[in-house]
């Protein structure tokens, strides 16, 4: 694509958008994105523009491990199916907040 592209949520009165997954169906749809990089736009992209990638964006040592795992055969998925269902397991900072579609408590 050229330049880094970051993807992101945001709420506003007049137009919001809350659902990162919604955000990758429009970028496949509408920017015509592949998968690996709405994944990039969503991770290392978005930490980079915020400048947090010391701590957020990637699996590495020494980030915070927040992760989003999704119920879907492969990485490809991503921006092509969405919805509630998708996401299996939550990760908040490499503690299990969320398995099998419920939270744990």
């Amino acid at each position: 694509m050229g330049l880094p592209v970051a993807l992101g949520t945001d709420f506003s009165p007049a137009n919001w958008m809350l659902s990162q997954l919604t955000v990758a169906a429009l970028a496949a749809r509408e920017l015509r994105m592949k998968s690996d990089e709405i994944i990039r736009g969503i991770t290392t992209n978005a930490a980079r523009a915020l400048e947090l990638e010391r701590t957020l964006g990637s699996i590495a040592p020494r980030q915070r491990a927040d992760l989003v795992i999704l119920n879907a055969p492969n990485h490809k998925w991503i921006g092509y199916a969405y919805g509630d269902g998708l996401v299996d397991k939550v990760l908040i900072r490499g503690e299990v907040v969320m398995e099998g579609g419920r939270p744990v408590f």
